[in-house]
């Protein structure tokens, strides 16, 4: 018979993953009294022709080599929080009346076309409540809006699996990010973050990715071009160098 610490069963270690056209980052660790452990991280290039802006080209091969990784570093929990980031998701802040939760919803579900620019019925649309702004006197709720398109939430479910491991949560990475405000003010032990409005940006292979938050709360998120693949690619014709020596 096996005896689990209590504690164990109900605060589990999770593997969390961010998976790039260039390269695929993974850190195991968990919470616990002092903030989060983080026990092991890793990463390894993700394998050409399998990722590209958030889409999941081969599922087999990505699966393999995730699972090979994953096993290499000795990585033991099989539960998976997963981060997902594409210019193809779409973000718009959006003002509302201040209903409760269940009418919010069904706003959204019924209008939600009107507030992005292209069609989004072949999406999964999810919100976060930032906070509230008075309009004419009138209290009214402003939120971030994200439409994931339903083919890349259910490819990136279904590599998990693939890769015999248990998703438990899919998240947009700006929104990843934001959360570790909320269980440390301080950068590197120094600097204080709270009060303060900060520009996150992330130097990815494909686009860059720019977040303002504001102790923890995501005001403004937007995804753009010209990252770090046109970067390598002028180097490469302005020295005459090859992809590996850029």
């Amino acid at each position: 018979m096996i005896l689990l610490n209590i504690k164990e069963l109900f605060n589990p270690s999770i593997i969390s993953l961010d998976i790039g056209s260039y390269e695929t980052k993974m850190i195991e660790g968990k919470v616990n009294s002092k903030g989060v452990e983080i026990k092991k991280a890793s990463s390894f290039e993700t394998p050409d022709g399998c990722y590209e802006n958030g889409h999941i080209l081969d599922k087999e091969l990505l699966s393999y080599v995730l699972k090979e990784e994953l096993n290499k570093n000795s990585f033991k929990s099989s539960n998976a929080y997963i981060t997902i980031n594409s210019s193809d998701m779409l973000t718009r802040e959006i003002i509302l009346p201040k209903v409760d939760e269940e009418e919010l919803d069904g706003i959204l579900s019924y209008q939600g076309n009107e507030y992005f620019p292209t069609d989004i019925s072949n999406c999964i649309l999810q919100y976060k409540v930032i906070g509230t702004v008075l309009e004419d006197e009138i209290e009214k709720i402003n939120l971030i809006a994200i439409a994931v398109p339903e083919k890349i939430a259910e490819d990136h479910f279904q590599l998990l699996q693939m890769a015999e491991l248990k998703p438990i949560v899919m998240d947009f990475q700006s929104n990843s990010v934001c959360k570790l405000f909320r269980y440390n003010s301080l950068i590197n032990g120094s600097y204080e973050t709270y009060g303060k409005t900060l520009a996150l940006i992330d130097l990815g292979h494909e686009n860059v990715s720019i977040t303002i938050v504001r102790d923890g709360i995501i005001l403004v998120t937007r995804i753009v071009g010209n990252a770090g693949k046109d970067i390598d690619f002028g180097i490469m014709n302005f020295f005459n160098l090859s992809q590996d020596e850029a």
